[in-house]
């Protein structure tokens, strides 16, 4: 009897537990959608833990910088310090106030002349060079009176140097210095990232590199690193990896949550966010510029139990419409019909839809409305014609065994040379290239050399000499393919050996250089023109990160 008291007494001790953690979250909610109750629970202040004289937020820890109310009411606080006037000498300095970038310290001041603003960071230790930049002005001349910064650099865990520097039109120069006391402040991602000289004698390009998705489920922000592996920006995302970065006039574009965007400008406050309700946002997007829409992989969540990563959908910027564009059920349905579940009757992510193509790169056709998409699953390359109207299949890439039998070997295009084939291929991109004959153009792929289908237990992997498993392959590569439409060919142009992945991968070209990232063996690189190793970054982590690329960010942070 004693026993039975007890038990019940612990149940309804743990109900009683999980309905007041129901009722207080239903509150918090409720809270979260008052300006009132969000602007109560929001400070800007001087501490001086981060220095004499700089603002840093103290706020309620249910308050996401993606609350809307938030963003406003830090709005009215900075206009409200404004009202005091600032000069270069004796600048208003707030850290991280939009809550975007952990790294980030915004700044405002006045000059009587117009002036261009230059700054350099430097800190305490023999391995992290200084740092320097020249600011952009969000006025039509980066020579004003009036500045507002989002300044990038500082180092987290040390002691921040600053040295602003402005210059007039006559080249007369002021210079002030203060400190950032960065020591509290500790990010997911290695400050400085070990890495390995190659044999090129080439430069690495300027910018700098954007680590997406780290340790995916575990640290998601958007980590930011120079050319000398040392952490400069940390933007913080809410429950999703980005997949990319989008500049959008002069401003970022990027993902934060699974279903969710936002358009973020240069001193880090989010200006537009959009909901992709009824859809869950996988591998990339992209921007057809003179659509100004957004092309996005997703999974539909009514669909989800059934299949997945086969559906792409389009975001107007202007209007916020979403439109379902692309079903790759009905474009490919005789393989999509010959995909089998697993024996263990899930799917990679540990879910019941079928994964049977596995869409996880895009890359918009310069001048037209179709797209080209990599389908993992299938080893596959599909060029997708009138996107918006009527889309169609154009062409297909891939080894002919693969659709032997089926009604689509007529859209294949014929392989000149005996080259091994793309095998689990990730970031196919469009390359034009003006002194092509017309219908001839490049295609750019992380070739991962990875041989896995898990919806085909008969894909002719006899066909791929080479390829690895799962957790171990000798190596993956750059591929570039030379197009020609009137002859229906591809064949390849260019290729060099990149450490293995077998999943989570990519490249792009910066210049003359390329760019690629490994993700399974926990490295990113830059190579020359010819292949040749510039310089290799190994970071930690518990997993891998899902792809690397490098931005200049002039424009938006800097000149």
């Amino acid at each position: 009897m004693i026993l039975i008291i007890i038990v019940i007494t612990n149940f309804l001790l743990i109900l009683s537990i999980s309905l007041y953690k129901k009722i207080a979250k239903i509150i918090i909610n409720q809270n979260l959608q008052k300006i009132e109750w969000v602007r109560e629970n929001t400070e800007i202040t001087i501490t001086n833990k981060f220095g004499e004289n700089i603002y840093s937020i103290i706020k309620n820890k249910n308050i996401s910088p993606y609350n809307s109310n938030y963003q406003q009411v830090i709005d009215e606080e900075i206009s409200n310090l404004l009202n005091k006037k600032y000069t270069i000498s004796n600048p208003l300095l707030i850290l991280n106030p939009y809550g975007t970038n952990n790294l980030g310290l915004n700044i405002y001041f006045t000059t009587e002349e117009k002036m261009e603003i230059s700054y350099t960071i430097s800190v305490n230790d023999k391995d992290i060079p200084d740092f320097s930049r020249t600011l952009k002005n969000n006025e039509s001349s980066n020579y004003e009176t009036n500045h507002s910064y989002q300044i990038i650099g500082l180092v987290p865990g040390k002691i921040n140097y600053v040295k602003l520097t402005g210059i007039t039109e006559n080249n007369e120069k002021i210079t002030t210095n203060f400190t950032v006391d960065m020591t509290s402040i500790k990010c997911q991602s290695d400050t400085i990232l070990k890495n390995i000289d190659g044999s090129s004698n080439y430069q690495l390009t300027d910018g700098l590199f954007v680590l997406f998705g780290l340790d995916k489920a575990f640290y998601a922000n958007n980590y930011i690193y120079d050319n000398n592996g040392v952490l400069r920006a940390d933007l913080v995302l809410n429950n999703y990896r980005s997949d990319r970065i989008i500049f959008y006039e002069d401003k970022l574009i990027y993902s934060y949550d699974t279903n969710a965007i936002a358009i973020v400008n240069r001193l880090g406050k989010i200006e537009k966010k959009y909901t992709l309700d009824g859809y869950t946002m996988h591998h990339d997007y992209i921007i057809d510029s003179n659509k100004e829409k957004l092309l996005i992989l997703v999974n539909s969540d009514e669909e989800e139990d059934k299949t997945i990563e086969d559906l792409i959908i389009s975001l107007d910027l202007k209007t916020g419409i979403i439109e379902e564009i692309i079903d790759m059920k009905k474009l490919l349905p005789q393989i999509y019909q010959t995909a089998i579940m697993p024996e263990s009757g899930k799917n990679t992510y540990g879910g019941t839809g079928l994964d049977w193509i596995h869409l996880n790169s895009l890359s918009i056709v310069d001048g037209k409305e179709d797209i080209i998409i990599s389908g993992r699953e299938i080893s596959t390359i599909i060029y997708v014609q009138d996107i918006y109207n009527n889309p169609t299949i154009k062409c297909l890439i891939a080894d002919e065994k693969v659709y032997e039998g089926t009604d689509y070997e007529s859209l294949l295009l014929n392989k000149i040379g005996s080259f091994v084939n793309q095998a689990g291929q990730h970031t196919i991109t469009y390359v034009y290239d003006k002194n092509l004959p017309d219908g001839q153009y490049y295609l750019e792929m992380y070739n991962n050399n990875y041989g896995k289908s898990s919806t085909r237990k008969d894909f002719p992997w006899d066909s791929y000499l080479g390829v690895g498993t799962y957790n171990s392959g000798n190596t993956s590569k750059y591929y570039k393919y030379l197009i020609d439409e009137k002859n229906n060919t591809y064949q390849l142009v260019e290729e060099f050996d990149v450490a293995y992945s077998s999943i989570v991968s990519s490249i792009q070209d910066v210049k003359d250089n390329h760019v690629t990232s490994s993700g399974k063996s926990n490295c990113f690189a830059e190579y020359d023109m010819e292949g040749n190793l510039i310089k290799q970054f190994n970071y930690t982590s518990k997993k891998y990160a899902y792809r690397v690329f490098k931005y200049d960010f002039k424009n938006i942070w800097f000149k």
